[in-house]
């Protein structure tokens, strides 16, 4: 038997007075790093306990196996992974989030003004929480660059003098136990305190934006251990970067500035404040404001305002507009202001660029027409080496989310035996590089982007440096400017070394349980292979005046192209990293031709590891396997309503009797039983808990609009156990007031492909199916038209 809606978890306390609710507790509990918050599951087959108390509109069984039949044969043909029994279940512990505003009696009264001053009010509002967001934002990137340095500081300077002087065994053993102290500290935050806060955040966002709620994901506590994590992470040495975080962090901060976290019954407040707290607490203004913390995250990360708009509009949001350009336009350039006003104030350089730069431009002639061969070489091979990486990182994951998942201390130590390996690999690789060449006089320019201790020496005589060692024995960041700026030599050898070392360690780094970006061990990577393009063109073509810094900047810009498939927002980041419009051509041709080789043989990573949690996922446009079926092949049946004006007994019992989320509201006639409206799960237990019944005047004077409003992880309202005496049982309860009486619906004989535009472009949770009579037949809910995950979501 078909069920309507959604499974969510019972509202029904145990043993209240209603009875035991009858649900099972699903035995396997899957680690929320990999899925959602796991839900109570209903049995099957359960439905309401009589026909009085919920109209169970009756369904043809033969029809609805069919229905079954024809849903999966959709999803057969049309999924390149075909998910296992165990994924399907992992699907199905998340709840979607409810976009379309449902537009009651209660709400037009309350929410709805003539009074042009109370509009203006909201639209500055909007305006003052969307500033808000850059300037935390912004400053929580200049407070995360600091620890980083303090701590990578704190690291190097334990053995750069004993390294110096040749001395390799006790720094050896220093850098080890500092390294594997800092993941250790991080991964205990992750894996024991906050799973949530485990690696960039980027795909969880993306499904939060298409409409999949991912519990816990916006908490304040995920922000504390995503912070505190991705400092220690980030400064042992890891194959990982602190952008992604950023990004999950600016959406934190954007969901609690206005959702105004704690202060829901602030009684110390004024009057006008309290007005304003429940004034965004709903899933869509949330969903805006989540969209502006994105690109703040970015913008601060890069220094790009631009960038930060364009990766949210292309890469993370899912539904946009015109008046949110203009807001998230405001976000990205104040988080990108503000981190560098804390950083002026802190060392006096008036620049303006992010955590992640490449430093001012390079003087002269960067790179010639001629060279751009080359370059669509190099994008080749970013695009074939970012297939690979993709792949055996998506491998690798799946067996953390089957074997690891919900075991945290098998968790810490993966992430300690891998902080381990990054730091014998790090400290040894020089070792088998010993080549050493002659420091070259740099001029003042380079001296102020790379610093004064940028070349290392290694075992290496006094005035000569390691290649090896000069890449490894710096931060990420220093050591992204070398690759750009640096005139010195690199050897090849070195170089090739150093691209396998990086390769190996991010695909065994991002997914373990620290918090975790991407972009720096893509850029890592294509600098080392477009370096080493470059030092072969140089050494081919003396007399060419070669800039190997560019053929760096073209291999980082293939392999982000290869392993992210962002064309338009990674172009404009790039371009504002580098300060320097002359690469904009470049850039974009390596960015598009290592999307085209990449996609060759898979998606982003990011979307695989959508796809990887198991979390539903609509995408842009519908698969061509859908024109060929109708809303009546794929809707669940048969469904259980209500009518509109039930007895607390009856509604009590529908919400005991199923987990459903959306009922449908009837009204009988002689003609039949007509569909006229929506009512969800959290309303009708709202409405028990404010005891919301007897007469229709009555139940509007004891509820208010704010009371609907949704939590900061828009989860289910509780049913309280004192909420219905057994007295109450048979008073009436009218719906009417409360109910969206305009849904949108859609008949039998509608096209799959057009019910799929609606989910899509409305943001909706369920969709009701009626006949011509407009009798309710059936309900479709976003997991039955889920992503295919053929190609790119975007």
């Amino acid at each position: 038997m078909a069920h309507v809606g959604e499974y969510t978890s019972s509202l029904l306390p145990t043993g209240s007075l209603l009875g035991e609710s009858g649900l099972r507790r699903r035995a396997n509990k899957h680690d929320t790093a990999y899925g959602g918050e796991v839900e109570d599951e209903p049995p099957l087959g359960v439905l309401n306990g009589s026909d009085a108390h919920a109209v169970v509109l009756a369904g043809d069984m033969e029809l609805a196996g069919d229905s079954a039949k024809a849903a999966s044969k959709m999803h057969k043909h049309s999924h390149v992974h075909h998910m296992t029994e165990a994924e399907v279940r992992l699907m199905s512990t998340y709840e979607s989030l409810d976009y379309d505003t449902p537009v009651s009696e209660l709400y037009r009264k309350e929410r709805i003004h003539v009074d042009q001053s109370v509009n203006y009010s909201v639209s500055v509002a909007r305006w003052i929480i969307f500033a808000l967001i850059g300037l935390f934002t912004g400053t929580l990137a200049y407070l995360l660059n600091k620890g980083v340095e303090f701590l990578s500081d704190l690291k190097f300077g334990a053995i750069r003098e004993g390294v110096n002087r040749g001395e390799l065994v006790g720094p050896f053993f220093a850098f080890l136990g500092i390294c594997v102290a800092y993941v250790a500290f991080s991964s205990f935050l992750v894996a024991f305190i906050e799973p949530t806060a485990g690696g960039s955040g980027i795909p969880e966002a993306k499904s939060y934006l298409n409409g999949t709620n991912y519990l816990r994901f916006l908490r304040l506590k995920t922000l504390i251990v995503k912070a505190v994590g991705v400092i220690f992470s980030v400064s042992a040495g890891l194959a990982i970067g602190k952008e992604g975080p950023l990004v999950h962090s600016g959406a934190i901060f954007a969901a609690n500035i206005s959702h105004q976290t704690y202060l829901g019954h602030a009684t110390w407040l004024p009057n006008w404040w309290r007005r304003w707290v429940h004034r965004f607490r709903n899933d869509r203004d949330k969903r805006d404001f989540v969209s502006g913390g994105a690109a703040a995250g970015v913008a601060a990360a890069f220094g790009s305002p631009v960038g930060g708009i364009l990766f949210s509009l292309e890469e993370a949001s899912s539904f946009w507009s015109i008046d949110l350009t203009w807001r998230v336009f405001l976000c990205s350039m104040l988080g990108t202001f503000f981190l560098n006003m804390w950083k002026i104030i802190d060392t006096g350089r008036d620049s303006f660029e992010g955590l992640i730069s490449f430093g001012p431009p390079i003087r002269g002639v960067p790179y010639r027409i001629w060279e751009t061969p080359f370059f669509v070489l190099l994008a080749v091979f970013g695009g074939l080496s970012g297939a690979v990486f993709n792949n055996l990182n998506t491998a690798l994951c799946k067996w953390r989310r089957d074997v690891l998942a919900g075991r945290a201390p098998l968790r810490l130590s993966e992430a300690v035996i891998v902080a381990a390996i990054t730091a014998i690999l790090s400290f040894w690789a020089p070792w088998f590089f010993p080549t050493c060449r002659e420091i070259p006089v740099a001029d003042v320019n380079t001296m102020n982007q790379l610093g004064v201790n940028f070349f290392s020496r290694y075992m290496c005589p006094e005035g000569e440096y390691n290649s090896m060692a000069t890449m490894v024995f710096t931060t990420t960041e220093i050591a992204i400017r070398g690759f750009f700026h640096n005139t010195a030599v690199y050897d090849w050898d070195a170089l090739l070394a150093y691209f396998a070392i990086i390769f190996f360690l991010a695909v065994i780094t991002y997914g373990i349980a620290v918090p975790s970006g991407l972009f720096v061990p893509c850029i890592l990577m294509g600098c080392a292979f477009g370096r080493l393009l470059g030092e072969g063109m140089r050494y081919a073509f003396p007399d060419a005046d070669i800039v190997p810094g560019t053929y760096a900047l073209m291999g980082a810009t293939a392999s982000l192209g290869g392993v992210a498939r962002m064309t338009i927002s990674l172009t404009v980041i790039l371009l504002e990293t580098t300060n320097d419009v002359q690469f904009i051509m470049p850039i974009m041709i390596v960015l598009m031709v290592s999307k085209w080789v990449g996609d060759l043989f898979n998606i982003s990573l990011y979307d695989l590891h959508v796809e990887l949690k198991c979390m539903p996922f609509v995408e842009a446009a519908p698969s061509g396997n859908m024109y060929h079926l109708m809303a009546r092949d794929v809707m669940a049946h048969p469904v259980v309503a209500l009518r509109e004006e039930e007895t607390v007994g009856s509604v009590v019992q529908t919400l005991k009797g199923c987990a459903h989320n959306g009922f449908p509201v009837i009204r009988e006639t002689p003609e039949g039983r007509k569909f006229v409206g929506m009512v969800v799960r959290n309303q009708l237990v709202v409405l028990l808990n404010r005891r919301a019944w007897g007469t229709t005047e009555e139940a509007i004077r004891r509820v208010h609009v704010d009371d609907f409003s949704t939590s900061l992880s828009s989860k289910h309202v509780v049913l309280r156990e004192d909420a219905v005496d057994d007295a109450d049982l048979d008073s009436p309860m009218d719906l009417r007031p409360f109910m969206n009486p305009v849904p949108v619906t859609v008949q039998l004989q509608c096209p799959l492909s057009r019910v799929f535009t609606l989910f899509r472009s409305l943001g909706m949770r369920h969709l009701v199916v009626t006949d011509l009579n407009n009798e309710v037949q059936g309900i479709i809910s976003r997991q039955t038209i889920m992503s295919s995950f053929q190609q790119d979501l975007f």
